[in-house]
């Protein structure tokens, strides 16, 4: 809008995909422009944001908070997958410790299986759910060397999901004032973990006004020598991420200043430093951009505590009281029909973990033998109770050896059932059933949200090399697992396309070395 020839005064947003439209504006303003909008083309009636009920546009769902904000969420996503992949019981957190192990056999139902669930996480951790994004791209770079084990993550991955699915992104109004508001983007890195291939991960937040804009969790291209180039390369990384972020907000006439936050002294050093010995020169290059920008007064940089830093929670699996802190600094909230309601929820998930680990007799007597050999060391090592202490070393060592033969059954026996699934077992006339869920944009004809589609079966050998296979395809060539939680049950494709695209798994072929193919 423009007041006068030289002065033009922004008086809203719109933001368009394809023939759906969502504009941001005060009330007087959205009405007129949905007048002057509905003369030109023939449109669905417009839909208001409210405290009421969510309003759905490409995938998203927004709502008011009924202060001047807004609320951000994939409910009504994450209960049907909850639902089509039948979850039961919770978790507190969306992954636990992670077991380090030798890379499995190929098995290429368990591939499928995997591919399946994380392409339908990827869709929630990519646009609502930050507290996921760890968890699941850690699934997508696990799955082709362990997929058996990527396939239990997941299952409490979708548990952690049944505990949470009305966590929402929360963003508050600001003061409205022109001062230059800080995007802090925060920055952290895990140094060389062994499930990683000894490759550090990388962990970028980017907060404006307290709200969250940009997240990112990946691995590191190459192995670093040093925890500082590994922070090094994170420091970098969100340099990056910000200063598209801050073009977005320069795009959007909000005023804005640049800082980049982190827990690693020496790698600040680097950045901060022009000189320095001969060793660390290769850091110093990779940070000479960044150096730039600082010197020249665009960026400022600043020292947090790791405790402070919400970028940890994209580089590892934090458990307890850590998560939940990461949460709430991640600006989350659950949004439940009955506030009062949600602290039993959560006690609810911590009985049910409670539970399932005490079942879990590998992991129990893995850690019970490891304290009793810990005991009776100490005890060896004060010259007292000698026969105590070889009793508890006797002890632990036969209880952590009866933990590993109880685990490598427990591994057998899932590569019984999933090479059982494979041999003579066809998907039922009904697979991959469900409803469609239909979204109405604020203008334009009703669009598909996602739609769950049945998948054919069809299974074709290679002429050339018979010991080439091909699993099975959906209706549009790609692979269609499904029924990740209900192990009793056979496979079942099912393709689930959405308004952007598909996010089905695509088989690739793959040389049988196991029996399960």
């Amino acid at each position: 809008m423009k007041t006068s020839q030289e002065e033009r005064l922004a008086c809203g947003y719109l933001a368009i995909y394809v023939d759906d439209v969502l504009a941001a504006a005060e009330e007087k303003v959205l009405k007129s422009f949905f007048k002057a909008v509905k003369k030109l083309w023939r449109c669905s009636e417009e839909e208001m944001v409210s405290q009421d009920a969510w309003m759905r546009f490409c995938g998203y769902e927004l709502k008011s908070d009924g202060e001047g904000g807004f609320m951000l969420s994939q409910e009504h996503y994450v209960r049907d997958l909850l639902n089509r992949r039948q979850v039961t019981g919770k978790e507190m957190v969306p992954l636990p410790k992670i077991c380090e192990g030798e890379d499995e056999e190929m098995c290429g139902q368990a591939l499928k299986e995997a591919q399946g669930v994380v392409g339908e996480l990827q869709w929630i951790s990519s646009r609502t759910r930050p507290d996921v994004a760890y968890g699941t791209g850690l699934l997508a770079r696990m799955m082709h060397r362990r997929p058996r084990y990527t396939v239990q993550l997941a299952e409490h991955l979708l548990r952690y999901l049944r505990a949470s699915e009305t966590r929402s992104l929360r963003y508050r109004a600001g003061d409205g004032g022109e001062d230059l508001q800080p995007m802090v983007v925060s920055t952290d890195a895990s140094f060389a973990p062994e499930h990683e291939q000894f490759r550090s991960v990388t962990g970028v937040i980017i907060h404006h006004r307290g709200n969250v804009l940009q997240w990112v969790s990946m691995r590191q291209p190459f192995v670093s020598q040093s925890t500082c180039e590994a922070e090094l390369i994170a420091f970098v990384e969100g340099f990056q991420d910000g200063e598209s972020t801050s073009a977005v907000l320069q795009l959007l006439e909000v005023p804005t200043s640049k800082k980049l936050v982190g827990d690693c002294k020496a790698a600040l050093s680097q950045i901060t430093q022009e000189t320095g010995p001969w060793r660390t020169r290769h850091l110093r290059l990779r940070a000479a951009r960044l150096r730039e920008a600082v010197k020249q007064g665009d960026w400022s940089i600043a020292h947090l505590p790791g405790a402070q830093l919400v970028a940890d929670g994209g580089t590892k699996p934090l458990q307890g009281v850590a998560f939940r802190e990461f949460v709430q600094r991640l600006g989350m909230e659950d949004v439940a029909e009955h506030v009062g309601d949600q602290g039993q929820v959560y006690e609810d998930a911590v009985e049910e973990a409670k539970v399932r680990s005490l079942w879990n007799r590998g992991e129990l007597c893995s850690e019970g033998g490891t304290a009793m050999i810990g005991g009776g060391l100490a005890l060896l090592c004060s010259d007292k109770h000698r026969r105590l202490a070889t009793l508890l070393l006797t002890c632990g060592l036969l209880v952590k050896g009866w933990g590993g033969i109880q685990d490598r059954k427990k591994e057998e026996k899932d590569r019984n059932k999933d090479s059982n699934k494979d041999k003579g077992r066809e998907p039922t006339k009904d697979s991959g059933s469900g409803t469609a869920v239909k979204l109405m944009g604020v203008t334009g004809k009703p669009q598909e949200g996602y739609q769950v589609g049945t998948g054919d079966k069809t299974q074709e050998k290679n002429r050339k090399d018979p010991s080439w296979t091909e699993g099975p395809r959906g209706s549009n060539g790609s692979a269609t697992p499904k029924g990740l939680v209900n192990r009793e049950t056979p496979p079942k494709p099912v393709t689930v396309r959405f308004e952007g695209g598909s996010v089905s798994s695509r088989s690739r072929r793959t040389k049988a070395r196991h029996p399960c193919l």
